[in-house]
């Protein structure tokens, strides 16, 4: 057996025993992130400043009325920007949970003992935020039996998480299929996130759930969970344009749906510096340029 086999021998046998890998993670990583995980380093070094910033804004950003907000997080740099969200709406004087899973890559399995340091690592770098912000690691999720209307939701994404993947419409899920195994793997991700949203949402009255994406992976889980159970969800996003974000209310903001703006603006004719700026955009599309705020060069 090669050194390696003989590792992930040892980390298999491992990932079954109690607190093992939190004390691995506690004691001989001295805190720092497994290999097969992340390092939040940004996260870290920024999170004391911002608390303070946090502290010191007081009532007078507050906004009314107060409301009990969900906002969730996968991934490495959503978990670093639904930290920072959280932050701001618990400024402005909402009570705010923060859910989140903890693996690092949303195509490939996490063995159990990473998962669990990995986990480990998460709750340390995250606990400073309490008691302002309730935190909820939903990868420990246990994971019963969906509603039959969820479910069949919850399929649906999965699919639609593969082709993602793999940038492909057409799919081989036959026994052998060469996407069967991510098929597989995206169904147990989104059950335990869906899961996780479910016991949430009908343990307490949340006003909102906020969510990146809303359309893939455990993003589209979560948004698919509270729309099941008629709870408001607000997705987010960002594309092309520095500085800028794109925001939806009860919608999968990459669905980009206008027809609020036609029907408000449709009729309206451009005005010349608008045409202007129009051609001047398509021009720089055509041409592979920047243009104005836009980092994007097509």
């Amino acid at each position: 057996m090669t050194d390696g086999g003989a590792r992930s021998s040892i980390k298999r046998a491992m990932g079954g025993l109690p607190l093992v890998a939190e004390a691995y993670q506690a004691m001989a990583a001295e805190g720092k992130p497994p290999a097969a995980g992340f390092a939040l380093d940004r996260l870290q070094a920024a999170l004391p400043a911002w608390q303070r910033n946090v502290e010191s804004a007081g009532t007078h950003v507050q906004t009314s009325p107060s409301r009990r907000l969900l906002v969730f997080g996968a991934l490495s740099w959503w978990i670093e920007y639904a930290a920072a969200l959280s932050l701001v709406l618990s400024a402005a004087g909402h009570r705010v949970d923060l859910a989140y899973v903890a693996h690092r890559r949303w195509m490939q399995p996490t063995d159990d003992f990473d998962l669990r340091r990995q986990r480990a690592y998460l709750a340390r770098l995250l606990r400073s935020l309490a008691p302002r912000i309730r935190l909820h690691d939903l990868s420990r999720v246990h994971v019963a039996d969906l509603p039959p209307a969820l479910e069949s939701s919850l399929q649906a994404l999965d699919r639609i998480d593969v082709q993602y993947t793999r940038q492909r419409e057409s799919l081989d899920l036959g026994v052998r299929g060469e996407d069967q195994s991510l098929l597989e793997l995206r169904s147990r991700r989104n059950r335990h996130a869906a899961a996780g949203i479910l016991n949430l949402l009908k343990g307490g009255a949340y006003d909102a759930v906020v969510i990146p994406n809303g359309s893939i992976l455990e993003f589209g889980a979560a948004y698919r969970t509270a729309r099941h159970l008629g709870v408001r969800g607000v997705t987010y996003e960002f594309g092309e344009q520095r500085e800028r974000m794109w925001l939806a209310q009860d919608d999968e903001v990459m669905r980009q749906d206008t027809s609020g703006v036609w029907a408000a603006r449709g009729a309206v004719p451009l005005t010349e510096s608008e045409h202007r700026a129009i051609t001047d955009l398509y021009r720089a599309r055509r041409g592979g340029q920047l243009w104005a705020n836009f980092g994007r060069q097509w």
